[in-house]
């Protein structure tokens, strides 16, 4: 089908077709999508060594003055620990070694800070807000060359901030209330801008020097009232400018040594050459910087998980409940699901970290691993908990007083809660995957629905067209395959066309109300992670050639095959009717009587 012919939809995020192997297996096209991934692309050889010797020089000089029972307690990290990371360039990460950074490729990054992210997510969550958002990527890919001669070194050397999220704006820009009105001279030309507003939740806000913040620009505060358009610029503000406050830090159920507050502008005055990039392009530039973010926060959920993996193991092998409770089929299965999982997410995560490296559009293989790392991580964290019983619930700080081995496994699980808000919760990330997804589908819906007969008659054609053509297989050859993986592709090449065939049915039944129908939706993006996964998998062992890698990929394959037929049985046979009139009954109070008894 040409792309050209597809009408935009309003749905939000699903303004254009998606590429790589997640687009063709939205279209029913698997072979291609194995194809975008087949052979596997390993990680440069040179950038592995490069990030080798950068975790030993962590081990060596950062770790050993890394107090975690401290941070822990004091819910802070010492100014000493954050000197040393800025000493081992862990503020410069991805900037260009000709620049004087790390120049990390994102594969790499995401190595770095899963290190990181296994010794204290205090530690990760400083990298990652800075590196992957803060004003550091702002100013290295949006800077004028004057402002990176200006700024870079400094926000090189220091952790920085990026002020987006407000009281009433989580995953609703159009929300946003801080605004910045421009300040002209004499003149009448340009030369700063006022910044008034509150941020929540800002990262690195305490300890930073620099935030970069969007904000609403205008000329007048009128232009504030509703009907007017908004125009989201970006801005370099120091903290210790007159008018920022940053307040008191936010403290949370985990991460308890994450710096974070909610920054205060009143009134502050921003040069010109402080604003970054273009007006109007602040929303385009917090949406690019997100991606990445999105990637990392996959990766350091990844490394959760290897630490559960590897506890949960240890753990299983030696407690003796009549018997080693490894041996007992309950213990076993969790540990066998952690270790398939581990295997898909990680792939995927690698898979989204090599289209971004190489400058390929990874936008929906960062949101797509952003929830598998984090939903699939959740659960195999929890069970982790469940394997260690008491002592995993414990606080490694008190257990360490009666045994020796104390592993922290409460502080893991409560520190990888929050990944499934962070970077965009996983149900906006959900409907904004899928609606990418779902653009050459509903954007025909959407012209039978504004259209007349004749094209109502064409789209119902085109639709019934493509819903036959897809019956059949098309050719492939999976010689390079090993035997045993083979199978898995035969199943997911059916399981695409099958999808797509699907999702043309529910588009022929509702229209444009599909958007709406939100469990189908997340349906539909569970049975694409897991198509796309199986040719992730088998792709990475056919590439090792390590018999334990192919065993590894074989059982995620079957697995995942499981979960697509559950998925795929789910969608023609659910109770999803009854869902919104009883959410609207209890919104209304008519349950009420369920809350009694409480506080």
């Amino acid at each position: 089908m040409a792309r050209s012919s597809v009408a935009k939809v309003e749905i939000p995020g699903g303004d254009k077709p998606v590429e790589g192997p997640i687009g063709r297996i939205w279209e029913g096209d698997f072979v291609s999508a194995f194809s975008d991934v087949f052979p596997w692309k390993e990680q440069n050889p040179i950038d592995a060594e490069k990030t080798a010797a950068l975790i030993d020089e962590i081990r060596t000089e950062l770790l050993p003055i890394v107090n975690t029972t401290s941070i822990e307690e004091e819910r802070e990290v010492p100014i000493a620990v954050l000197e040393k990371m800025s000493d081992l360039g862990l503020f410069a990460l991805k900037v260009p070694e000709e620049r004087f950074g790390k120049g990390l490729s994102q594969w790499s990054y995401n190595d770095v800070l899963g290190f990181l992210g296994s010794v204290s997510s205090a530690l990760a969550a400083y990298a990652s807000a800075h590196n992957s958002l803060g004003a550091l990527y702002p100013i290295l890919y949006y800077g004028t060359e004057e402002q990176r001669q200006k700024f870079l070194l400094a926000v090189m050397r220091w952790p920085t901030g990026f002020c987006f999220t407000e009281q009433m704006v989580g995953s609703d820009p159009a929300s946003m209330q801080t605004y910045a009105t421009r300040v002209r001279n004499e003149d009448k030309n340009l030369i700063g801008y006022r910044l008034n507003g509150e941020k929540w939740y800002t990262t690195n806000a305490l300890r930073a020097k620099y935030l970069a913040v969007v904000a609403n620009t205008i000329d007048w505060k009128h232009q504030l009232l509703p009907g007017f358009g908004k125009c989201f610029s970006l801005f370099l503000v120091r903290t210790d400018s007159p008018g920022v406050i940053i307040g008191p830090p936010n403290k949370f159920a985990g991460m308890h040594g994450i710096d974070n507050a909610n920054p205060q502008f009143r009134d502050v005055f921003v040069p010109l050459d402080h604003r970054i990039g273009p007006e109007g392009k602040g929303f385009n530039i917090a949406l690019e910087a997100l991606n990445t973010g999105r990637i990392a926060v996959a990766a350091i959920a990844s490394a959760a998980v290897k630490q559960a993996l590897s506890i949960s193991r240890e753990w299983a092998s030696k407690r003796d409940q009549r018997g080693l409770i490894g041996k007992y089929e309950l213990i076993q299965e969790k540990l066998f699901r952690m270790a398939v999982e581990l295997y898909a997410m990680e792939t995927l995560v690698q898979c989204a970290a090599s289209r971004s490296d190489r400058h390929l559009d990874a936008s929906v293989e960062a949101a797509a691993a952003k929830i598998f790392a984090t939903e699939v991580g959740w659960q195999c964290v929890d069970d982790m908990l469940q394997i260690r019983g008491g002592r995993g619930y414990e606080a490694s700080e008190s257990l360490r007083r009666r045994e020796e081995w104390a592993p922290p496994v409460e502080r893991i699980w409560r520190d990888l809660r929050v990944a499934r808000v962070f970077e965009g919760t996983s149900e906006i990330l959900t409907l904004w995957d899928v609606a990418r997804g779902l653009y050459p589908y509903l954007g025909l819906a959407a012209r039978a629905v504004s259209g007349g007969v004749t094209t109502k008659a064409k789209v119902g054609l085109t639709l019934l067209l493509w819903h036959e053509k897809l019956r059949f297989s098309k050719r492939h050859n999976w010689k390079d395959v090993p035997p045993e993986l083979r199978n898995h592709l035969d199943f997911a090449e059916r399981a695409s066309r099958q999808f797509a065939r699907q999702i043309i049915g529910s588009c022929l039944k509702y229209q444009k109300k599909l958007q709406h129908k939100q469990l189908l939706i997340e349906r539909m993006f569970w049975i694409s992670a897991r198509i796309l996964t199986i040719a992730l998998v088998v792709a990475r062992a056919s590439a090792s050639g390590r018999k334990e890698e192919v065993a590894l990929a074989d059982a995620y394959a079957r697995h995942a095959a499981g979960e697509i037929k559950r998925l795929f049985f789910e969608w023609g046979n659910n109770e999803d009717g009854l869902v919104r009139p009883s959410a609207e009954k209890i919104l209304g109070g008519e349950f009420s009587f369920l809350e009694r008894g409480i506080i």
